[in-house]
């Protein structure tokens, strides 16, 4: 496939998918309700698995408390001006 026909496949299935997420989301939730347990709880252990896996690629972001975040202007600042005069 040329990159071009890829392109275009890519956003009609983007295009499908957002008018289709209700639909698509009740199909889900049918299938998973005809699962047995043992099924549905592999698929559980499955996306557990998964998300842990992915938390630990991605830690979650370290937010900064006020005081942390004006020091940081503050010094931004002190640089900024510095760089204005010194050239």
């Amino acid at each position: 496939m040329t990159d071009e026909r890829r392109e275009r496949m890519k956003e009609y299935q983007r295009q499908y998918y957002l008018k289709n997420v209700e639909d698509i989301r009740k199909r889900k939730k049918e299938k998973s309700k005809n699962l047995s347990e043992e099924q549905r709880e592999k698929n559980n252990e499955y996306s557990r698995n998964y998300y842990k896996k992915w938390r630990q690629e991605n830690p979650p972001k370290i937010k900064l408390t006020e005081q942390e975040l004006k020091d940081n202007k503050k010094e931004y600042d002190k640089l900024y001006r510095q760089n204005m005069t010194g050239e």
